[in-house]
């Protein structure tokens, strides 16, 4: 599986960031850093997990991020979702694509 990582990274010259999740943990012993051991215990985190190691075991150029929540908004704004701060970060919200976020929050 890992051999289609390696192909785009040579014929790309790319760089893979893979979204992960906090789920990888059981919850029992947070907050988590990196290079604590995963205890997956859903079959999500699972295979949240199986893809990290098989991107560290291709060897390619990559991050992973395991963030909290990848998209939706929790009910008092206290935190962002990665997906709205990464493009609040890099300055990539524009007036279309803020028309487009607020309709899918009000879904």
């Amino acid at each position: 599986m890992y051999q289609h990582f390696t192909w785009g990274e040579q014929n790309y010259n790319s760089h893979l960031v893979h979204l992960s999740t906090d789920f990888v943990f059981d919850g029992r012993n947070g907050p988590y850093v990196e290079t604590d051991e995963p205890n997956p215990l859903s079959f999500y985190a699972h295979t949240k997990y199986e893809g990290e190691k098989l991107i560290e075991k291709s060897g390619i150029s990559a991050a992973i991020l395991r963030t909290i929540i990848i998209y939706g908004v929790v009910d008092d704004n206290s935190r962002s979702n990665v997906v709205l701060w990464a493009l609040n970060s890099f300055g990539i919200i524009n007036q279309s694509l803020s028309s487009t976020i607020n309709f899918v929050r009000q879904l």
